[in-house]
């Protein structure tokens, strides 16, 4: 049924999400078994206001989670989207994961809605992530 509607349409695009990269291995938000929400309160690692009043929580949360997107790489299914793309199957990606696994699979036109870790930098040296 995919098949045929991708066959019709003039332009595909393909919305993806955190199972694209719990099925790479990498830990998500909110799952009950291994979310990262789990254990941490986000008002106090993931806002403003956490940046603000818990520099250091802040800076641990992230760079745990910058190093923790290195250990892991783009699955099948990423190599499949990219290989439809190159084939003009689809157009684009639209995705709300944060680890470039798209682009590493070969994917060129991603919208990234919430950004990359990919390509993360901090402005002053106390906040090196790397």
């Amino acid at each position: 049924m995919l098949k045929k509607y991708l066959d019709k349409a003039n332009y595909a695009v393909v919305f993806t999400g955190a199972g694209m990269s719990t099925e790479s291995g990498l830990p998500d938000f909110r799952s009950s078994n291994q979310g990262l929400w789990r254990k941490k309160d986000p008002s106090k690692l993931a806002s403003t206001n956490a940046l603000n009043e818990n520099v250091n929580e802040f800076i641990d949360f992230y760079r745990e989670r910058v190093l923790g997107v290195k250990e892991y790489n783009a699955h099948e299914g990423h190599y499949i989207l990219a290989d439809w793309e190159r084939r003009g199957i689809i157009q684009s990606i639209i995705t709300q994961n944060v680890d470039g696994f798209h682009q590493q699979a070969g994917s060129k036109r991603v919208a990234e809605l919430h950004g990359t870790l990919q390509k993360l930098h901090c402005q002053k040296k106390r906040f090196n992530l790397h």
